[in-house]
């Protein structure tokens, strides 16, 4: 358990508060889910920053796809210039690489690195042939990172948003997905809460360029034909400011040092830290 924190005392910030529970002056929207998914999750990966045991193949796979694009949009950006599947699949491996180094893979039954690099390729190859591939309008940010003040009471919100393109007075702030199968609008909808959020630190660019925001996923499926489809989220000032109360309350939860596991098939088959909870005492 970590230290009890004491309410926030005058002269001590939010900020401050923050920092001395996990390092860090500032809270992001992973570790605002973690704590809902499973508090003790929370507490091994930003209190104690515990090594992780095990990583899943599924999450390696959307983060080396998605450093894949990064690359890709990094070069349009630049140069005007796409790289080719081949160009995208080096850097795929390259990261690959890097984070299969920090622990061991857990792979699903029939799978191996090959297998995963399979999927890779056929999703790459489906996305540089979509419309998505080369956006319209002016690429102008790609993993831009930006820190917002959600309210008074809580740490600064940390993000980082993967591309925003300018185009027809609309300021475009996309988030890349990989999913097993492709996502429903209201499945989309349910999971955008991040975005709105994001869109907030999106709002001085806007102004700036004198443009809309426009929220939307790209969404690629690991599939044997892999799909890629662009979904659009709705920016509701309602949503938003119930956000920011499910984030205070969550905040105050951190602080009272209470944390529990959350067992379920979802939270525990590919957690990183399953003998770590085992052996927790409370």
């Amino acid at each position: 358990m970590i230290d009890l924190i004491a309410p926030p005392r005058r002269g001590v910030s939010p900020n401050d508060i923050a920092l001395a529970m996990t390092g860090r002056p500032y809270m992001s929207y992973s570790e605002i889910s973690t704590f809902q998914a499973c508090p003790l999750k929370w507490q091994f990966q930003y209190v104690d920053k515990a090594k992780q045991e095990q990583l899943s193949s599924a999450m390696i796979l959307g983060s080396a796809v998605h450093a894949a694009i990064q690359v890709h949009m990094e070069s349009l950006m630049a140069h005007d210039r796409p790289l080719t599947v081949d160009g995208l699949m080096d850097s795929y491996r390259e990261h690959w690489k890097k984070e299969s180094g920090t622990a061991p893979i857990q792979y699903a039954k029939g799978q191996d690195s090959s297998t995963m690099e399979a999927t890779a390729r056929r999703m790459l190859e489906t996305f540089m042939a979509s419309e998505h591939a080369k956006p319209a309008g002016q690429i102008i940010g790609i993993e831009e990172s930006f820190r917002i003040k959600l309210a008074d009471n809580l740490p600064d919100l940390a993000g980082r948003v993967d591309m925003i393109t300018h185009a027809n007075d609309e300021l475009v702030v996309t988030d890349f997905k990989t999913a097993r199968s492709m996502w429903a609008d209201e499945t989309a909808e349910d999971r955008g809460e991040q975005l709105i959020l994001y869109a907030q630190g999106c709002e001085p660019i806007a102004r700036e360029l004198d443009a809309k925001v426009k929220l939307q996923f790209v969404i690629i499926t690991k599939t044997k034909e892999p799909k890629v489809e662009a979904i659009p989220i709705s920016i509701d000032p309602n949503r938003m400011d119930r956000s920011k109360r499910i984030i205070t309350q969550v905040f105050t939860a951190m602080q009272t040092g209470i944390t529990y596991p959350v067992p379920s098939p979802m939270n525990c088959a590919t957690c990183p830290f399953k003998k770590r909870c085992e052996a927790w005492k409370g």
